[in-house]
């Protein structure tokens, strides 16, 4: 790990470089973490993501119609097997619903994601 040691540093890194970013900082490695998705930003419309036409029109094509949905999408591994979605899209599709969702997040539950993260 690198010489972040709470959580306030992570959330200050995040809010400077983005979470995706923070979160490569950190491990330098592949690795499985859960998007926070409150239930609020759950039902927002997946247009607030703002994909690109490739992305939004695979996504849209396959049922999705919230941020909720996308992140089942991603949750399931169906992402990466829906027709016209490439490597690049897939990435662009996590990396945008991630930091939409951080984004949305109260201090209070950024600081409890990056918590469960360090330990």
């Amino acid at each position: 790990m690198s010489d972040l040691k709470t959580a306030n540093d992570c959330i200050k890194m995040a809010d400077g470089i983005g979470v995706v970013d923070t979160l490569h900082k950190l491990y330098r490695r592949k690795m499985v973490v859960s998007i926070p998705v409150s239930t609020e930003t759950a039902k927002t419309d997946f247009y607030e993501l703002t994909l690109s036409v490739r992305a939004h029109n695979c996504l849209y094509r396959a049922g999705a119609r919230t941020v909720g949905d996308v992140v089942r999408h991603i949750g399931d591994g169906s992402v990466k097997t829906l027709r016209n979605m490439s490597d690049k899209t897939v990435k662009e599709v996590y990396r945008k619903t991630m930091e939409f969702c951080y984004s949305q997040l109260t201090l209070i539950q950024k600081l409890k994601f990056f918590e469960a993260i360090i330990k």
